[in-house]
């Protein structure tokens, strides 16, 4: 049950203790003003009364707060674009950026810290893969030719592969079995 303000809270928990307390026959506890006054009827309803009065004060000052606020964000934005486009700054202008720059780094350091183990793990991970795949797909060099597989190359491959298996013969050779031309008496 939501109640309007402490005093009505209060009013409510002492009247179901007293309830309470006259069915079982005890004494009823008082627990959050054992060291206090009792408080009145008269002041319960006056403090009901006051209540809302109070909530507009606190909302009202929210507001001049937040007035106040942007007021000095907004002096503190002129200040540093009067200071930005100045052609010679003073030392004490220089001071101020130097400020200003520390004050946003540490900024940007808090927000951007992950106190999760797995997490800062797995967005490590993806920045990784990101960062991958836009790198450029150039070849590598090598003795000023570039590397990369071609057509052509795939397709001599193809043929490489089908000599060694015997798929396809080659002039001057048998498969598996030295040149034609080749006499054994010639090499000693």
């Amino acid at each position: 049950m939501s109640f309007h303000s402490n005093a009505s809270k209060h009013q409510a928990e002492t009247t179901i203790s007293k309830l309470f307390s006259n069915i079982l026959h005890t004494e009823p506890s008082s627990k959050k003003n054992s060291n206090k006054k009792p408080i009145s009827s008269t002041q319960l309803v006056s403090n009901q009364f006051n209540h809302h009065t109070i909530k507009k004060k606190k909302t009202s000052n929210k507001n001049i707060n937040k007035k106040v606020e942007k007021e000095k964000s907004f002096n503190k934005f002129v200040k540093y674009n009067y200071i930005k486009n100045k052609a010679v700054k003073s030392e004490s202008d220089q001071k101020y950026l130097k400020k200003l720059a520390k004050k946003n780094i540490n900024k940007l350091n808090s927000v951007s810290k992950i106190d999760d183990f797995e997490i800062s793990e797995e967005f490590d991970q993806v920045s990784s893969e990101l960062l991958d795949s836009l790198k450029p797909k150039g070849g590598k060099r090598l003795r000023k030719k570039l590397l990369r597989v071609r057509p052509e190359d795939e397709a001599d491959n193809g043929f490489e592969e089908k000599i060694k298996k015997g798929v396809i013969s080659y002039p001057g050779l048998t498969p598996g079995l030295a040149p034609v031309d080749y006499d054994e008496e010639d090499s000693e």
